[in-house]
């Protein structure tokens, strides 16, 4: 684009100059002759014909050559190169030089020839026209060179940038604004440009803030929903060893199923999420034990200690899910009774859970809050691997710490929760 406008522009300014100097050949006028210098050779002349000679001609100072009726030459300029009248008739018409009359008391007695040289006239003509086309087109050329750089400035170089940017938005890049300078002619569109550009960024922004609170709305229904299921389950499992019914065990199936689908929903949830919410609230340590009397389904929990009378900090549906993935881990892998014990200090509230069982791997151990990590123990067994990575999630985010250990005599889960009021 910017080649051909600079051809156009080079033509334009060849023809431009042709014109020009083409309308000054046309102005070109011979130069008028001089009247007066004329007369008063002519008056020279006539009162000293018998005594031609350079004083008598002092004071001329164009060529012109005298000459009698015979055609000899009495006086010549140095710049006339006349010596005989015959020799240079031709070249006097050639040149169109002018023949005056020399006469005496009515007498003719010969001719004045003034030397119009035009042929020098032409020369130094064709030269000067030559010094004007070449000045003119180096005008022309540089003005014609100026405004293009001045189009590349002010125009194509910012409407390149323009096009970029355009380029640059409708490949999703919303993140670099649009700078140039407003004093250009594209100066206020590329301020509306960027305008768009912050009106799409904080549109796909809000997008993406609706899209994630309805994937953890989703994440924190089908977690919670599990809940539920898992009592579902355990109370059908109770009543299957008392009762052969088939339709406790058509119950206990369904909800195994169910189970399964919330559990594949909740990790394709979680996995594009990456985080739940958590709100923390003042309650009586005494939701600990309702809590824990919600997810004893198998009856197999123990307090072993007084729990102490305080204020923690917490979310009452997530702290059920914190306890529901340690207990259920331990009813699942373990099978056997669970002792819970609590502990205060001056900031928090800690709590031990323990089961009796074989506890895992110590290769597994550093492992077991990552996402979707399985140990060696769970080959055979239900599970997505998120349960304690879940756990450890809400307890730092309700201002705790987690951790769990092998013993001796079985498997560890201890974590704390933040004192209402403590200041760490």
């Amino acid at each position: 684009m910017r080649k051909k406008e600079f051809i156009f522009a080079c033509i334009f300014a060849l023809v431009l100059s042709f014109i020009l100097c083409t309308s000054m050949f046309k102005k070109r006028q011979i130069p008028p002759l001089d009247t007066v210098t004329i007369n008063e050779i002519i008056k020279l002349t006539e009162q000293n014909w018998n005594r031609l000679d350079s004083k008598t001609y002092s004071t001329i100072h164009i060529p012109f050559t005298v000459i009698n009726l015979d055609g000899s030459v009495l006086y010549s300029t140095e710049n006339s190169q006349s010596s005989t009248y015959s020799e240079h008739f031709n070249k006097t018409l050639s040149n169109r030089d002018f023949f005056i009359d020399i006469i005496i008391n009515d007498e003719l007695i010969g001719k004045l020839i003034i030397r119009n040289d035009m042929s020098t006239v032409l020369l130094k003509e064709k030269k000067q026209l030559e010094r004007t086309i070449l000045t003119l087109y180096v005008y022309i050329i540089l003005i014609v060179l100026a405004y293009f750089l001045y189009l590349e400035k002010k125009i194509f170089r910012p409407f390149q940038k323009l096009k970029q940017f355009a380029s640059s938005i409708a490949s999703g890049n919303l993140e670099a604004p649009m700078t140039m300078d407003k004093r250009n002619l594209f100066g206020a569109f590329s301020e509306s440009f960027d305008l768009m550009r912050e009106a799409l960024k904080t549109s796909r922004h809000n997008e993406y803030l609706a899209n994630k609170s309805k994937k953890e709305l989703v994440a924190s229904l089908s977690h919670d929903i599990k809940n539920p299921v898992a009592s579902i389950k355990a109370i059908c499992e109770t009543l299957a060893l008392k009762s052969d019914d088939r339709y406790i065990t058509t119950i206990h199936q369904k909800a195994e199923q169910i189970d399964r689908l919330i559990s594949d929903m909740f990790q394709s949830t979680l996995e594009e999420l990456g985080e739940l919410k958590v709100k923390n609230e003042e309650y009586s340590s005494a939701i600990l034990l309702e809590t824990i009397d919600n997810v004893n389904y198998y009856h197999k929990i123990n307090i072993v200690s007084v729990l102490p009378q305080c204020m923690i900090l917490c979310d009452s549906i997530r702290l059920t899910q914190v306890f529901d993935n340690i207990l259920g881990n331990s009813y699942k892998y373990a099978g056997t009774n669970i002792n819970i014990s609590f502990q205060i200090d001056t900031t928090h509230l800690r709590i031990f859970i323990k089961d009796f069982g074989t506890g895992i791997k110590e290769d597994d151990l550093p492992l077991v809050f990552e996402k979707f990590y399985r140990g060696k123990n769970s080959e055979g067994k239900e599970g997505s691997g998120l349960g304690l990575y879940i756990s450890k999630l809400f307890i730092e985010k309700m201002g705790g710490q987690i951790e769990c250990m092998n013993e001796s005599d079985g498997f560890l889960v201890k974590f704390e929760l933040k004192l209402a009021g403590s200041i760490l």
